[in-house]
């Protein structure tokens, strides 16, 4: 995992850092949420003392947070170092990650059971339709909204390393660039109907200045509605 952490908004109280997996790059997003705790969405692998350093510098944390059934390699390195935070995940992650981790009890809690850490203006919610559910998450401060994204919304710079994976992406336009992630919603069994309608509500309740996806780079764009909004036309 990458030696700094970097700061996104450190008055909304945002951090993101990068660990590898597949030759790729996913994000770890730091939140603050109630008595300056941190929840950590998808704690990274390979993590260095000096990132976890780094990271208690800015604050304890108190919330590992897997944001998909898929995204638990980490846990288990985080929970060692950080014994007293309490774990969470979504309803498919709650049926799925414990067969993953056998013999070790990861404590697991429900989104549901997340709530009463986040102050008012963390907003986080499980993606319905979907058989391996998604989290999605929108943090706002100062009139300005963040988005959270796991797995449907990302923003790939380049096509995936691995060739057949490369190939499945190019065909269903999920990357490179800011996408809905068509080929991966097959895989989480998500609905197209429930998706658009989900993200169309989103926009309406809570439009964003900023994307920060699990999978991907950063966007900061003041016309990042629009851009969404191209997007999911184009794909559902």
């Amino acid at each position: 995992m990458g030696e700094h952490w970097k700061t996104i908004d450190e008055d909304a109280g945002l951090w993101l850092a990068t660990y590898p997996f597949n030759k790729t790059k996913i994000n770890t997003v730091a939140v603050r949420i109630q008595d300056g705790g941190l929840m950590i969405l998808s704690p990274g692998l390979e993590v260095s003392d000096a990132s976890f350093a780094e990271l208690d510098a800015i604050g304890p944390v108190t919330a590992l947070v897997s944001p998909g059934p898929f995204h638990h390699l980490g846990l288990p390195g985080w929970k060692a170092r950080y014994p007293d935070a309490r774990l969470f995940a979504t309803t498919g992650g709650l049926a799925r990650i414990p067969g993953q981790h056998k013999g070790l009890d990861l404590g697991l809690e429900s989104i549901d059971a997340l709530q009463a850490l986040l102050p008012d203006s963390v907003y986080a919610v499980e993606m319905p339709d979907q058989k391996h559910n998604d989290l999605f998450v929108a943090v706002t401060h100062a009139g300005q909204t963040t988005w959270f994204t796991n797995e449907v919304l990302a923003n790939m710079a380049e096509l995936p390393p691995n060739p057949l994976f490369a190939l499945l992406f190019k065909w269903t336009k999920s990357a490179p660039g800011l996408r809905v992630n068509t080929f991966v919603m097959k895989l989480i069994g998500a609905k197209k109907p429930a998706t658009k309608a989900f993200f169309d509500d989103q926009l309406a309740a809570r439009a964003p200045s900023r994307l920060l996806p699990c999978h991907g780079d950063v966007v900061d764009d003041a016309n990042l509605p629009a851009l969404l909004r191209a997007e999911f036309d184009r794909a559902f």
